[in-house]
């Protein structure tokens, strides 16, 4: 069988993992890249319609002949998938399966549409294979747990199957996908895990945590010499000279993190960043990360205000636990990176002011700011549902996936200028000295307006200097890659 699948923007390792499973059992695979020069969901250029990528795009999926095509839908890249899925429908008819987080949260909104067939809910590597292998005898099975089929005017809904508790037994990820366009070239993107123990009211954790109950342990993790296997073959492969570890949370396990550290800087040593949880920091487990190579660490902070953390976000964290957390990440000469997240319900503009100062306080190296997204069938959303924060308008833009976490706020709020001005300003703010507060102060409550979003745009290097530069390198020659694999050189 032959699968294609599509993506926008950046790489995606879920669609690898899909591609080296479905290769380890005979079948082919290809992708179509849209490197996003449109929209980046920081902003949009009118580019797109000069290199005529869709009609390029549409010509290689003819020559590739597919089966099936496959899309991994996170919220906000429904738009994009919606319109390249209808051209594809039209010009190829051949059956679309959609997945991804977007689709997993609702399945019906997206069989809906005319140009999907299916949905595959949760993890896809069982279920997609088993798929392609009855579609391969010609005889469909609509009975594969995890996939949702639209046959005539009925949508057949299958459970979900459990969760691949031994991720060991999956072949690494094929990155070979994304690499021909140009995608990635220094920086490697691995995952250790899969799953995070915490269920944070604002996350799609918290609802898949619910979806996967009493279907196996939900957070699972790879064996330290599986981990640095893969690391070792693809930097050999393809000259990576930084790792970046995209677990929600890296494995603090004291053992498995001995043994990390043992292997890893033996037989790879270079640098990489990961993702820690305030509550998971402490002297013993930073030290070593450090020894280990680690050069960075992001944490939560989301808000200063432990009422709403706690009893709107459910992180049960406290103030005084992420400051010791960063005073040990900084003591240690590891770069600290935070995020905030302005917009929350009942929020209050003291409470988002009180936050950036609460931030700066942490000496972070940077801060990435966010606008809170209502993510569909996320707790957090259901409450701004089930208290009118939501009409019916803002429901369908974010089942439709509109906007994103840097563009839009999507539920009624009485800080609605505050809000955009936090997220467009604070990357910069969290750099200047404290004398500059009365001045900043008044900037964030003047009406959002072009200065304000010219300042975001100027933002965008603060949030994280070393990615912005990455990308900055990686950008001309991702162009360059696909364009030359449309033919258009």
């Amino acid at each position: 069988m032959r699968i294609l699948f599509y993506y926008k923007g950046v790489e995606n390792l879920g669609i690898e993992y899909l591609s080296s499973y479905l290769k380890q059992f005979g079948h082919k695979t290809e992708l179509i890249f849209d490197p996003g020069l449109d929209d980046n969901f920081y902003f949009r250029l009118p580019v797109k319609s000069i290199f005529n990528l869709e009609k390029r795009m549409m010509r290689k999926a003819k020559r590739f002949k597919p089966d099936l095509i496959a899309f991994s839908a996170i919220t906000n890249l429904y738009p994009s998938i919606k319109n390249i899925a209808e051209k594809l429908k039209r010009e190829l008819d051949v059956p679309t399966i959609v997945g991804g987080i977007h689709a997993t949260a609702l399945p019906e909104v997206v069989l809906k549409e005319k140009y999907f067939d299916m949905v595959c809910l949760g993890e896809g590597e069982e279920a997609l294979l088993e798929l392609v292998n009855s579609m391969e005898t010609g005889r469909m099975n609509f009975k594969i747990k995890n996939i949702w089929f639209k046959k005539g005017n009925k949508i057949i809904r299958n459970p979900i199957r459990p969760l691949i508790q031994d991720l060991d037994s999956l072949p690494f990820p094929d990155k070979d996908i994304f690499y021909k366009y140009g995608v990635f070239k220094k920086r490697l993107l691995i995952m250790c895990s899969r799953g995070c123990p915490f269920s944070c009211t604002y996350c799609i954790n918290n609802f898949y945590s619910k979806l996967y109950r009493n279907k196996g342990n939900y957070v699972r993790r790879r064996d330290v010499e599986n981990v640095v296997e893969e690391v070792k073959l693809t930097v050999e492969k393809y000259g990576c000279n930084f790792i970046w570890f995209q677990d929600d949370i890296f494995p603090v396990d004291e053992k498995w993190l001995m043994k990390f550290k043992d292997m890893y800087t033996k037989e790879i040593g270079l640098p990489f960043h990961c993702n820690l949880h305030p509550s998971t920091v402490n002297e013993k487990n930073v030290k070593l990360l450090k020894e280990s190579g680690c050069t960075g660490i992001d944490i939560g902070v989301q808000t200063a205000n432990q009422t709403i953390r706690k009893k709107l976000l459910h992180t049960h964290t406290s103030n005084e636990q992420i400051i010791k957390a960063a005073k040990i990440i900084n003591e240690n000469r590891i770069n600290l990176a935070t995020n905030l997240i302005f917009g929350f319900p009942n929020e209050t503009y003291d409470n988002m002011w009180n936050s950036f100062v609460f931030n700066k306080k942490l000496n972070p190296h940077n801060t990435a700011s966010l606008i809170f997204y209502p993510f569909p069938k996320i707790a957090l959303t259901e409450y701004c549902i089930n208290h009118k924060m939501m009409n019916e308008k803002q429901v369908k833009q974010m089942n439709e996936g509109i906007g994103s976490v840097h563009t839009i706020l999507l539920i009624k709020h009485p800080y609605t200028q505050e809000i955009m001005n936090f997220n467009a300003l604070t990357p910069i703010f969290v750099k200047l000295p404290e004398f500059t507060f009365p001045l900043l102060k008044k900037i964030v409550k003047g009406r959002y307006s072009y200065i304000h979003k010219f300042l975001y745009l100027l933002s965008i290097p603060f949030t994280d200097k070393r990615e912005f530069l990455q990308r900055l390198k990686d950008f001309p020659r991702m162009i360059y890659y696909t364009m030359e694999e449309y033919n258009l050189f």
